[in-house]
């Protein structure tokens, strides 16, 4: 029977994190090149962790659904989730009796105007 300790589940953890993190900064300079122009790498890599944070506040959890929060964060505003300008999206987020992928879905709807 194979054993995994905590240490080596933390650094399996680290690694995928840091995947994630690669994937999304390399998605955001390519697919919403004018939203984080002249950015920092490192900035970008913070707004990413936080990104991540405040999804999973908000249930998301699955990978593509985090992706998708992140975009809305350069697309809206950081704070789109608080900010009085984008309190709509902020209100669908809140919307337990959908999921996460619905919500996140149903946000991007409107931005598209559907």
């Amino acid at each position: 029977m194979l054993i995994i300790r905590q240490e080596q589940m933390d650094e399996f953890t680290k690694f995928e994190l840091k995947k994630f993190e690669d994937s999304m900064v390399l998605h955001l300079r390519q697919d919403l090149s004018e939203k984080v122009e002249g950015l920092p790498g490192e900035d970008l890599r913070d707004i990413i962790q936080r990104g991540i944070s405040v999804a999973e506040e908000h249930g998301i959890q699955i990978e593509d659904d985090v992706k998708r929060y992140i975009d809305l964060m350069f697309i809206l505003g950081e704070d789109f989730d608080t900010s009085e300008e984008s309190i709509w999206a902020g209100e669908l987020l809140k919307k337990e009796e959908m999921e996460p992928e619905e919500r996140l879905s149903k946000i991007f709807d409107l931005l598209e105007g559907h």
